[in-house]
């Protein structure tokens, strides 16, 4: 065994509610399915673990409404996805 790193990622995505009459502005905004929040880079040796705090703000997963001048998120809420890629998620949806 030999020590490695790794980058914990962690994703934000619009919660997947069943009625999406609630939020009709975000059915005309193309968004991607999941916004990188923030990441950290560990670097263990072999067998350790250490926890990773990752802090995310308010504004994340939210975008910049011209009509209104403002930063809007979803009314639906949000999921929180965290693991090594994109397509590595290895915490599920929080």
């Amino acid at each position: 065994m030999r020590a490695g790193a790794e980058v914990v990622q962690v994703y934000i995505a619009p919660s997947k509610a069943d009625d999406t009459s609630l939020v009709p502005l975000e059915a005309n905004i193309g968004r991607p399915e999941k916004e990188l929040g923030g990441f950290e880079e560990v670097h263990l040796e072999p067998g350790a673990s250490q926890k990773v705090t990752i802090a995310l703000d308010k504004f994340e997963g939210a975008f910049w409404d011209e009509m209104e001048c403002c930063w809007v998120g979803s009314a639906r809420g949000y999921r929180v996805q965290v693991g090594s890629s994109t397509q590595g998620i290895d915490l599920g949806s929080v």
